[in-house]
């Protein structure tokens, strides 16, 4: 489950967060996508006495569900999205520092 997350957010960080900005708005937007999915799962959750089958579940925000076990898998997609991020930025980073040295190497003296 991480591990997509992760993938992920690596090739959007290598493909678009150039400037540190970017990479920040596309950690901002990974918390959007896990607090969408929680409240997906919010809405799919029974809302009645009948929590079909579920004997752990817990009455919170109107519905009958296991909030936190949602919560905890969506905090750690998100850190593995964070740090796809932070990875894919790092590759893409250290990748223009490498060509720019190639140039320099390559570039006449004088």
């Amino acid at each position: 489950m991480g591990g997509m997350a992760l993938v992920v957010g690596i090739v959007a960080a290598f493909l678009v967060a150039t400037p540190a900005r970017r990479g920040w708005l596309l950690v901002g937007f990974g918390g959007l996508l896990m607090l969408a999915s929680f409240a997906f799962e919010w809405s799919q959750a029974s809302n009645g006495r009948d929590a079909r089958g579920c004997h752990d579940c817990e009455m919170f925000l109107g519905r009958y569900w296991q909030w936190y076990l949602v919560l905890f898998f969506g905090l750690l997609n998100w850190f593995a999205w964070s740090l796809g991020i932070a990875l894919g930025a790092g590759e893409r980073a250290w990748l223009g520092a490498h060509k720019e040295l190639q140039r320099q190497r390559r570039a006449p003296v004088g």
